[in-house]
């Protein structure tokens, strides 16, 4: 389930928003077992997402 969440986060990611390609690419790392509020807050605090929730 947890990977079905964190392919479901990526595919948004991929597909939606205002990303041009512009800037540096980020690479973070999600441990194995990370709960999904983890995975956002890490995707937050890299400034890849607005928001967590």
């Amino acid at each position: 389930m947890k990977r079905l969440l964190v392919g479901a986060l990526a595919a948004s990611l991929a597909c939606g928003g205002e990303g041009g390609g512009e800037g540096p690419t980020v690479r973070i790392r999600v441990p194995q077992g990370a709960p999904f509020s983890a995975v956002a807050d890490s995707l937050e605090a890299h400034e890849i997402i607005a928001a967590p929730t």
